[in-house]
């Protein structure tokens, strides 16, 4: 027993890039794991909360939008478009936090070079700039434009 392996960048790199599986099989890796992992769960749970939220956001939004002409907007469906968009751009605020954070962890600890050639990285960045072009172009966009091939796009 080790006091604070499962705190250790070194043997979590380790056991990351490990090329043989059957170390994740052995006892002492699976408590470095467990571990780690309770100490991640909160986080990873709260990131999993807030793309819950923008998807089921989205799909609120895009019911409101396609669900309704431009004859039958009124007070309580643009209010609640509004609010769909206030709520879609503080997770889309929180999912970019949190993305920060991570590249600034990635790039303090001298793996930059670790993100970046990571593809799983580039998605998230991806979905995180289109998910923030869409918000505020919801944002700006007047509700007479939902018809617009270039919104249907996005």
């Amino acid at each position: 027993h080790i006091r604070g392996v499962h705190r250790d960048l070194r043997v979590l790199l380790a056991l990351a890039d490990c090329p043989n599986a059957n170390i994740y099989a052995t006892s002492g890796c699976c408590v470095i794991i467990n571990q780690k992992w309770e100490s991640e769960k909160t986080l990873a749970r709260l990131r999993l909360g807030i793309l819950g939220i923008e998807v089921l956001n989205f799909m609120v939004i895009n019911y409101i939008v396609v669900g309704n002409t431009e004859e039958t907007y009124d007070g309580v469906i643009t209010g609640t478009l509004n609010i769909t968009i206030a709520v879609s751009l503080v997770t889309w605020s929180a999912s970019m936090l949190l993305e920060i954070m991570q590249l600034v962890g990635y790039l303090s600890e001298g793996l930059g070079k670790r993100y970046a050639a990571n593809p799983r990285y580039w998605f998230d960045v991806f979905v995180a700039i289109l998910s923030g072009a869409v918000n505020i172009a919801l944002l700006f966009m007047p509700l007479e434009n939902n018809d617009d091939y270039r919104f249907r796009t996005a």
